[in-house]
């Protein structure tokens, strides 16, 4: 999670062109120039963005930008209050359906000179949550079914099934080729592996991949950090997949000790930013000492 004070609209912009499957963004407010002129860039790649926004008079100023996102296919929403006094007053983006972004900051022009935050978030548990929210105000105002939300999901799930038959043999293949110490080959399909890789599809495998392949090459604080995505990727109260980490680093631990790491200070660096993750999933966070090492005779 990050947590942003200053520069929001550089953070914002730096997460839409990063974006690679979809976009959905449900805000009061979008005139900030400079967020509109990257959505308009960035459509011309990325063909699944929706918007929700409040027909209002200073949204209505921007048709402009508006157009030219309908004219990339965006769907743009303009939504009246729900009801005679509910207006919509959000502030999300969900990117790839699985990081989210939310907090004070209007998507305005004026938000520029508040004092404003949002939080970034790498969540599908709670990246769906705000999916849930942004489709159900589209049935409740009437521009959208249910029947038409489920064909939209299926569509995409189908999609998302043929590149993962692709992806699940490669991964396979690199596996073999890290047991192979064929490190170079193995580099080369996962360079390729984080290309493909749908966004919004949890990445725990990869990551462990480029853990175990970091790991073998001696790379430790590199291994440390893909180790950590993964423990970032388990879901609040898996235990099942808490299981596997804490196995996975045991052994990263032991490995670690025996190689005489002279990057102790830097895994325990990292230890301590993710210290709340550990305390989350009850898992007990190991610090590195010399003290570990076995004697060399």
């Amino acid at each position: 999670m990050e947590v942003v004070f200053n520069n929001i609209s550089d953070r914002i912009i730096e997460e839409i062109k990063c974006s690679a499957l979809h976009l959905q963004i449900c805000v009061a407010w979008l005139t900030n120039k400079r967020i509109l002129e990257a959505l308009i860039e960035h459509s011309k790649k990325l063909k699944f963005i929706e918007i929700i926004v409040q027909d209002n008079e200073e949204n209505r100023r921007c048709s402009l930008y508006f157009n030219k996102l309908i004219a990339n296919e965006v769907k743009v929403y303009f939504i009246k209050p729900i009801n005679e006094k509910g207006i919509i007053h959000h502030k999300f983006c969900v990117i790839d359906d699985i990081i989210v972004i939310n907090g004070s900051f209007n998507w305005s022009q004026n938000a520029e000179n508040n004092n404003e935050n949002i939080t970034i978030v790498e969540s599908e548990e709670l990246a769906i949550q705000y999916i849930i929210e942004f489709n159900n105000i589209l049935i409740k105002t009437g521009v959208k079914t249910k029947d038409q939300d489920k064909l939209e999901y299926f569509d995409e799930y189908e999609k998302t099934e043929e590149i993962m038959q692709t992806i699940y043999p490669l991964m396979d293949k690199t596996f073999k080729l890290i047991s192979d110490s064929k490190y170079d080959e193995a580099q080369q399909l996962i360079n390729a592996l984080e290309i493909i890789w749908p966004k919004h599809i949890c990445r725990t495998s990869f990551y462990y991949c480029k853990h175990l392949l970091n790991l073998y090459k001696r790379n430790i604080l590199d291994s440390y950090f893909y180790l950590l995505k993964i423990l970032e990727s388990i879901a609040i109260n898996d235990i099942n997949e808490c299981d596997s980490f804490k196995n996975k680093y045991e052994y990263f631990i032991k490995y670690t000790n025996n190689s005489y790491s002279t990057n102790i200070h830097e895994l325990n660096d990292l230890t301590y930013k993710h210290i709340d993750l550990f305390n989350i999933h009850s898992i007990k966070p190991h610090i590195f000492s010399v003290n570990d090492w076995p004697l060399p005779f």
